[in-house]
């Protein structure tokens, strides 16, 4: 159980996932950040650039999707390093504090079931960092159909990285 104190309201018990979406609400980092585990954004997202210019002689630039964004951290973190970022999530609570918190990049709710209305060839990276249907399901079939649907998303050249929980920075 993890508690939380809302504004002159004493502490309740929740689940972990409640005390995430009340710290969104709340726009309490230090909770929602250590539910995503990422604490240098910055050191993150060099190394990822670092990843494609060692295996593909090429450093991405332009304009990022960041699936399951969350509150916003990690599509702020791309734009910092030039990209113009898109973050989508399926929780409008996420959206709505990434909108506050990071007005210098884009945000919308999506479930990210049809990508294809995101616009084909628009992305030079898609970014996914614990993104359901890669992280928390057995569903190859599926898996494997989003990962084609996405990577029509891609401008020639792009990349798509699939990241799981695991890894930290």
């Amino acid at each position: 159980e993890a508690k939380i104190e809302s504004e002159g309201q004493p502490a309740k018990p929740n689940t972990i996932l409640d005390a995430y979406y009340d710290a969104m609400t709340l726009k309490r980092d230090d909770i929602v950040q250590h539910h995503g585990l990422l604490r240098n954004g910055a050191a993150y997202i060099d190394l990822l650039l670092d990843i494609c210019e060692t295996y593909f002689n090429d450093r991405p630039k332009g304009m990022v999707l960041d699936m399951a964004c969350g509150t916003g951290y990690i599509p702020d973190c791309f734009r910092s390093k030039g990209f113009a970022a898109l973050g989508c999530d399926i929780f409008k609570t996420a959206i709505t504090v990434a909108k506050s918190k990071y007005p210098a990049c884009e945000f919308e709710v999506f479930n990210g079931r049809s990508p294809s209305r995101l616009g084909e060839g628009r992305f030079d990276v898609v970014h996914m960092r614990e993104f359901y249907p890669f992280t928390r399901s057995s569903d190859f079939e599926r898996q494997k159909f989003l990962i084609l649907e996405y990577l029509k998303l891609l401008k020639v050249n792009g990349y798509l990285i699939i990241v799981g929980s695991n890894w930290c920075v």
